[in-house]
């Protein structure tokens, strides 16, 4: 979108990819997604660079141009991939937020459970938050490393379930607490 080296990538313009891809793909129009990358991101856009935006995004994605024009006009009932239905459901933009965020959901909440099921593998960890789409574990130091694995895989199993055609991709960080202070790397101590 930006049209900048995957190497050169910085953390301004992965929060304006951001705004551009979620924006655009829940359906906003360039005025719209103008002010929700402010709003949402702290990325300011011109009206034109977020039209702009706009062109470039759907060449990209025509297959997203062609599912955004397959929502039904008026007010309609809405569906996750699992079949969890919103009624009466009249904006454009909640018609595409429902199935992509609610599949989101349903994939978090199967998560949750493989977490629960295979609980076992890791002892010392515990879910102890979730925010969209984020799990926060609380594990023993000596178990982080365990506890992320465990995470990671019950996150990319659970999503894959519902998302059999699209890759899943699970991002997971160690931290010493939850403001994210880094854990000190332990194979030095290990090796102490």
């Amino acid at each position: 979108m930006l049209g900048v080296p995957a190497d050169a990538v910085t953390k301004a313009d992965r929060q304006a990819a951001k705004a551009v891809g979620f924006g655009l793909l829940f359906g906003m129009g360039a005025r719209t997604l103008q002010a929700y990358a402010r709003n949402n991101y702290g990325v300011t856009l011109s009206e034109r660079d977020a039209e702009e935006f706009r062109t470039r995004f759907f060449a990209a994605y025509p297959g997203l141009r062609a599912w955004h024009r397959t929502r039904p006009y008026g007010a309609t009932d809405t569906r996750t991939v699992l079949g969890r239905r919103r009624l009466g459901v009249e904006a454009f933009t909640r018609k595409c937020n429902t199935p992509v965020q609610g599949t989101g959901a349903d994939g978090l909440k199967a998560a949750l459970g493989l977490l629960w099921e295979t609980r076992g593998r890791c002892p010392s960890a515990a879910p102890v938050l979730v925010v969209h789409d984020e799990i926060v574990l609380e594990c023993d130091e000596r178990d982080a490393d365990a506890a992320r694995d465990w995470l990671v895989e019950c996150m990319t199993t659970g999503m894959a379930r519902f998302l059999v055609r699209v890759p899943v991709v699970v991002e997971a960080g160690v931290a010493r607490d939850w403001s994210g202070t880094p854990l000190a790397d332990h194979s030095d101590a290990d090796a102490a």
